[in-house]
């Protein structure tokens, strides 16, 4: 899964702190997805079993995201996280598990979980995707 692989959290164009929102089926942040000259708000969220990435690229001088063009893409579908297992983990720079509501400043490392099952009714059975991205120019700012 390549939520955070690729970009790291970026204080965005408009001068948005890097992780605008943080929830166990959601976050919202700004990065450079790109490569161009913006930052971009990234969005991912979990919504009736279909994991969802939006990306906003700013416009207008000064660079907002108010009217942005904005763009959805699906990451994953059948998928049967319960509200016991949170698509979003939130941790500390001690490595503490955050709790909800989640105090964006105090995020330095998240783990992602899905788990997607393509027929909960025949085997192979649900598989479980998961990764973890410390955000270093988050954490060195605490």
């Amino acid at each position: 899964m390549r939520c955070f692989a690729y970009a790291s959290p970026s204080y965005g164009s408009d001068g948005s702190y890097p992780i605008a929102n943080a929830a166990t089926s959601s976050i919202t942040f700004y990065a450079n997805v790109d490569n161009d000259s913006v930052i971009e708000r990234i969005t991912y969220r979990l919504i009736n079993g279909t994991f969802y990435r939006t990306v906003a690229e700013p416009s207008g001088n000064p660079l907002s995201y108010v009217g942005a063009t904005i763009s959805t893409t699906t990451v994953a579908t059948s998928v049967i996280n319960s509200t016991s297992t949170s698509v979003f983990l939130y941790f500390d720079d001690t490595g503490t598990q955050l709790s909800t509501p989640i105090n964006v400043a105090a995020i330095s490392s998240i783990k992602t979980t899905l788990i997607v099952d393509v027929n909960i009714n025949r085997a192979p059975v649900a598989f479980t995707l998961s990764g973890g991205a410390t955000l270093r120019n988050l954490r060195d700012q605490l």
